[in-house]
């Protein structure tokens, strides 16, 4: 039988330790030639991007040929952005709220448009109703669009057997936390790292929350299995070269000026991400610490380990026990620091192996001969 999901073996398993006693468990990944693929195209739609927006609607039958070869089951699906609907980012006078530039649609921070479809013929109908948009200063509101695309999985359309890619096209810097903070806008509160999308599939809480941090982005693209491309131009590229390196997996292209090149892009990056897999501990106890190693017992550079699609790796991981946390000694933390279900993944997968893992302190006299 051909397998054509991603999985994992084993996938639970439990342990218990004495504090400073380590264990080695053998793992097996598989990846298929060609797995399930939902793609999500996350644009900049200010002014300055309406040649790119022109050469994406006329990529269908293009696009159609690389997802096909990319993937027998695939989806694919698209969202904007420009920046949040509030001073210095938008010229707030009415006239460019209701039109920043000539054949433009009024300003927003994020809406996600098409929801992940097989349907490439739909896609393609509703791509060509988009209009540009704009905003005032240079850098743009991504960060809250990438938030809300990882966040409202259900309406973006993310399905949990596949590979989930997001690529985000800019040439443009970015607003991150704190920058919701000035005189104009006032103080922001923090995001709050929830789904905020209306009916619509407008962003709701852009000018009451401030942009995420990096390591919040981080976090929950990995939590929910999400790759980001990114596809940058030369303006602005040194920004996101830097960005990129923090993400345990992800891509980086230099997009043309008009975009012309974004389906190479996304081949190549497509490549690079199925050719190697980073298998990462999430969820651990604070007493437990985990470490994957190659078959050989080397450790890769940030976890990640070449795979073959199509071929089975195999992987051992490494749990041990601590014995003091900090300058507290294991036995005296908190149950919930000594006991937990940690998973251990591949960022590409939805699949993982759960480890009920739990540090075993000596709780009497008779225990302690």
């Amino acid at each position: 039988m051909l397998l054509k999901q991603s999985q994992v073996a084993p996938q639970e398993m439990s342990m218990t330790l004495l504090p400073g006693e380590e264990r080695e468990i053998e793992m097996e990944v598989f990846e298929p030639a060609k797995g399930p693929l939902d793609l999500y195209i996350l644009m900049d739609f200010s002014n300055s991007m309406e040649d790119d927006l022109d050469n994406l609607k006329r990529m269908g039958a293009e696009l159609a040929a690389l997802v096909g070869k990319l993937s027998d089951d695939y989806t694919i699906g698209f969202g904007k952005f420009v920046d949040k609907v509030v001073e210095p980012q938008t010229d707030m006078r009415p006239s460019k709220l209701a039109k920043p530039w000539p054949n433009s649609d009024p300003p927003f921070s994020f809406r996600h448009v098409i929801t992940l479809t097989p349907d490439l013929r739909s896609f393609t109908e509703k791509l060509q109703k988009e209009r540009i948009s704009g905003n005032l200063d240079a850098p743009e509101g991504g960060f809250d669009a990438i938030l809300q695309a990882a966040v409202c999985g259900e309406k973006i359309g993310w399905r949990s057997h596949a590979t989930h890619l997001l690529v985000f096209s800019t040439e443009s810097a970015f607003h991150y936390e704190a920058d919701g903070a000035n005189v104009l806008a006032g103080i922001m509160p923090r995001n709050d790292e929830q789904c905020h999308l209306d009916p619509e599939g407008k962003y709701t809480e852009d000018t009451r929350q401030d942009y995420p941090s990096v390591p919040t982005l981080v976090r929950l693209l990995g939590k929910h299995n999400i790759i980001p491309i990114f596809a940058i131009t030369n303006h602005s590229f040194t920004y996101y070269q830097k960005l990129y390196e923090y993400f345990p997996i992800a891509e980086l292209g230099l997009l043309q000026e008009d975009s012309a090149n974004i389906l190479n892009i996304l081949e190549k990056a497509f490549e690079n991400i199925r050719s190697k897999i980073s298998i990462r501990a999430e969820d651990r106890p604070k007493a437990i610490e985990a470490q994957v190693l190659s078959y050989s017992g080397s450790v890769a550079q940030a976890g990640t380990f070449k795979v073959k699609p199509g071929q089975i790796g195999k992987f051992k991981v490494r749990v041990k026990a601590s014995e003091m946390v900090g300058e507290q000694h294991v036995c005296s933390l908190e149950q919930g620091d000594k006991k937990g279900k940690m998973r251990v993944k591949p960022t590409t997968f939805s699949t993982a192996l759960n480890i009920n893992a739990e540090v075993l302190c000596k709780t009497c006299d008779c225990e302690k001969v």
